[in-house]
């Protein structure tokens, strides 16, 4: 099992996303610096939050980005057809759920529900830091500090993959040893960035660059060292 794939779901809540883009106003683009701060002060909060529980941060995030209001955002999920917005754990689920069947869920799924706890722990220690600046007419930079975990994955004993056991015991326990290595490593600070791009009436994170928080933190953390 690689350790990139399951560095991908460390942080792999950019499904979030998605979820108001669509619904953006095309008027008013009127630069807006303090709606960009915003932006970043919430991709930190959703990070942070509890992972089992969808809050009003979601919808706050997502209008953020669009330039709506929150009751917009609500009226915009009615409109797709969705109730609510899932919460982290629901949704990191449901992404696995095409390599994992049901009764594999039951195995990985506190795996990773203890993995998104541990995210959350490390997020909340991530703050705004320092001033604003703009590489761009249309691109904020806010510097972020953070506190996380200084783990020696190239000395750490990770545990044997069972080639009798199926692939959803091995991913559990791997997952499982990745977090608890997590858990009991040292701390050590990190100074990263989120950029917020201004496109017409979005306001986007960028959540694809490995320089730039929230993958900033995943590729500190985890490294770009595969295991077998």
């Amino acid at each position: 099992m690689k350790r990139s794939k399951i560095a991908v779901m460390l942080l792999s809540s950019s499904l979030f996303l998605a979820t108001h883009a669509a619904n953006a106003k095309t008027e008013n683009i009127k630069a807006d610096p303090k709606r960009a701060e915003k932006v970043a002060e919430l991709l930190i909060a959703i990070f942070a939050q509890d992972p089992n529980s969808p809050t009003k941060l979601n919808i706050q995030f997502g209008a953020a980005i669009a330039g709506i209001s929150e009751d917009e955002a609500y009226k915009n999920l009615s409109k797709d057809g969705q109730q609510a917005i899932s919460s982290p754990a629901v949704m990191m689920k449901t992404a696995l759920s095409g390599e994992f069947n049901a009764d594999e869920m039951k195995i990985v799924g506190p795996a990773i529900d203890k993995q998104l706890l541990m995210q959350s722990s490390i997020i909340k220690s991530c703050k705004l830091s320092g001033k604003m600046t703009q590489p761009t007419k249309t691109s904020y930079e806010f510097p972020v500090s953070c506190q996380i975990p200084q783990v020696d994955w190239d000395t750490a004993k990770k545990p044997d993959v069972n080639p009798e056991a199926s692939d959803a015991n091995n991913f559990a326990t791997m997952l499982n040893w990745m977090v608890d290595s997590m858990a009991k490593a040292p701390q050590q600070p990190l100074n990263t960035r989120i950029l917020v791009n201004q496109n017409g009436s979005y306001y986007v994170p960028e959540m694809d660059d490995g320089n730039y928080f929230p993958n900033s933190v995943t590729r500190q953390i985890i490294g770009a060292v595969e295991s077998d």
